[in-house]
């Protein structure tokens, strides 16, 4: 999408807003425009295989949800072995799941001396987007936290004590020697606020992949961010508008007429790839969710491998992947 048109849609999004009590102002571009997402000189090269393994996972989390609403049981492949699963009560934005009933959010899985940590997304984006609210609150989970996105924050907080208690039980008991931590879409945005504290809390340093996530929080969220994760590698797609929200600038109404002005900037480091098709204007906001699909990240991660068609088959075990 043009830089001239997301900044158009994200300022028509704002003004949609401004009666559900936020408003907000333009979006930079992506990396290669210079934006928030600068390559840090310490981060790690990005790994193409360890990229399409950890969508592979992030694809799972949604498999985690369908096979929970059907009354499956849920397993991953063979190669991994399912530690731990996480329920929330707390909803993304827009899901019009039922309220107060408990669902999966994540999962913890092992194979050889490694962790994975996958948190899923939400499957309606578009709800979403349409009902964004861009209200911080600290990040208290590591000094001098900054803040990050209210939404994001009360969801990570009803999950991250008991996922730090099960990454710390595994290595009292194995002998790993890797953690990731991955996601995609609002799942991606919840990878970013569990890999600080993962590193804090356990013994462990982090390697940090999601696809198509959003900002987080604010520059200060970003800097102690980056001090503590240094393997970190956001794939965004460039016709995809979720990783430019919310914008750099919001201002939100405070008492009175007053307004307040909050600050998001994204965590390094931008992978930028293309599918799908430029939003050009309003009739095009239907491709949204084909821009945004994480089945079409992982099949455009596939292209790179040294056997595409071999990684693509990895998606049948994933409904919502299916034709």
């Amino acid at each position: 999408m043009t830089k001239s048109y997301l900044h158009h849609l994200l300022m028509t999004l704002t003004l949609l807003l401004l009666g559900c009590g936020a408003g907000g102002g333009g979006a930079g571009g992506g990396g290669a425009d210079g934006d928030d997402s600068a390559t840090s000189p310490d981060t790690e090269s990005f790994e193409i295989n360890l990229a399409v393994e950890l969508a592979h996972l992030s694809l799972q989390t949604y498999q985690q949800l369908d096979d929970y609403t059907n009354n499956r049981t849920f397993s991953l492949p063979a190669s991994y072995v399912l530690q731990e699963q996480f329920f929330t009560t707390e909803r993304f934005t827009g899901e019009s799941l039922s309220s107060g009933e408990e669902i999966p959010i994540a999962f913890v899985a092992t194979a050889q001396d490694r962790i994975y940590v996958a948190f899923r997304g939400t499957q309606t984006i578009s709800e979403w987007i349409n009902n964004i609210r861009f209200k911080q609150v600290d990040y208290i989970f590591v000094a001098d936290g900054g803040q990050t996105h209210q939404g994001f924050t009360e969801i990570y907080r009803t999950i991250r004590e008991p996922i730090v208690e099960t990454i710390k039980n595994l290595l009292v008991s194995g002998s790993y020697s890797r953690l990731y931590i991955t996601g995609h879409s609002l799942g991606g945005a919840l990878a970013v606020l569990a890999a600080p504290e993962l590193r804090e809390r356990t013994t462990m340093e982090p390697a940090m992949y999601n696809f198509g996530g959003p900002r987080v929080g604010d520059p200060d969220f970003q800097q102690r961010y980056g001090e503590l994760v240094t393997h970190s590698w956001r794939t965004v797609n460039t016709n995809d508008p979720v990783p430019a929200l919310p914008p750099e600038t919001v201002w939100i109404p405070v008492e009175g007429s007053d307004l307040q002005r909050l600050s998001y900037t994204h965590v390094s480091t931008e992978n930028e790839i293309t599918f799908g098709s430029p939003i050009e204007g309003p009739s095009d906001i239907g491709i949204i969710s084909a821009n945004h699909s994480m089945c079409n990240y992982y099949q455009l991660l596939c292209d790179s491998t040294a056997d595409p068609a071999a990684c693509k088959t990895l998606t049948d075990d994933i409904d919502s992947c299916s034709p």
